[in-house]
């Protein structure tokens, strides 16, 4: 379970490498100085006795050293998962559809992970410096729902034989390419969406970089990461009979396409780890 992994792996940064860092900020964010540990400022974060105005200004410490310090990035995001649990929690109960083909259960804790870090790099700090803890859980929700409102939407409306956008190839434009029927059999199945498709077609055969297929498709490229993952399990998950026939690659990542210094990437978060918890 992502959650088992992510907690064993703050443990460890604790008492290593996280409590270096904390006492090194301390000399430019006087705020954070009052915290001998990082379990100490994850506790006093998450002590509901705690006043919010100087839970605010720890948390507006952390978010401007996220800017350039991933391990800052990684610290708000320890500090945020009781509310990503409850965020969790009520988008299953009310919305059962997070599951094939929009999000799955584990998809959406990645997805969860992935925007959460968004938001803590993009912070507006001047516009928003108070209620910090809230207004990130907030912008997280809003964000996992209008992906999941796009993963339906791709799944039920947009069929495969018309462009998906005005000025795009259709799917049937690529002559000789021998995985678009296959594609398009999943895709009128609903086991992958029609994005996801595309998605596929665009890294795996056009030769597009990740970063540049995200961009087409209209999302960022940490969850672009995600959606080809998915979709390339559900995609020979469905074909199996026919798997041995087909063979659809995904380029290795190029070195200008990791992430940048100032983002914490969730490395625990794995499919075999998902798997392994």
């Amino acid at each position: 379970m992502p959650l088992v992994v992510l907690q064993r792996e703050w443990e460890v940064l604790a008492r290593g490498r996280l409590r270096l860092e904390l006492r090194a900020w301390s000399a430019h964010e006087a705020v954070l100085a009052r915290f001998e540990t990082p379990d100490r400022l994850i506790g006093f974060l998450w002590d509901k006795r705690a006043p919010s105005e100087e839970k605010d200004q720890v948390l507006l410490a952390l978010l401007r050293l996220a800017r350039r310090e991933s391990s800052a990035s990684r610290i708000v995001l320890q500090a945020m998962l009781p509310g990503l649990k409850t965020l969790a929690a009520a988008m299953l109960r009310r919305h059962p559809e997070h599951g094939n083909p929009a999000l799955g259960r584990a998809e959406l804790w990645q997805v969860l992970f992935v925007e959460m870090l968004e938001r803590i790099k993009t912070y507006p700090l001047e516009r928003r410096p108070g209620s910090v803890a809230a207004n990130l859980i907030l912008d997280v929700k809003h964000a996992v729902l209008a992906e999941a409102q796009r993963a339906r939407a791709a799944a039920g409306e947009l069929p495969l034989d018309e462009p998906l956008e005005p000025d795009e190839q259709t799917l049937r434009s690529r002559p000789g390419v021998d995985v678009e029927e296959p594609l398009r059999r999943a895709v009128q199945a609903k086991a992958i969406t029609a994005a996801d498709a595309e998605l596929l077609l665009l890294v795996g055969v056009d030769g597009v970089t990740l970063r540049e297929a995200a961009g087409r498709v209209g999302l960022s490229y940490n969850l672009a990461r995600i959606r080809i993952q998915r979709a390339r399990k559900r995609l020979l998950m469905f074909l199996r009979p026919w798997t041995q026939d087909l063979y659809v690659q995904v380029e290795p990542k190029p070195a200008s396409d990791a992430p940048s210094s100032g983002a914490y990437a969730p490395e625990a978060i794995t499919d075999t780890q998902e798997q392994a918890g």
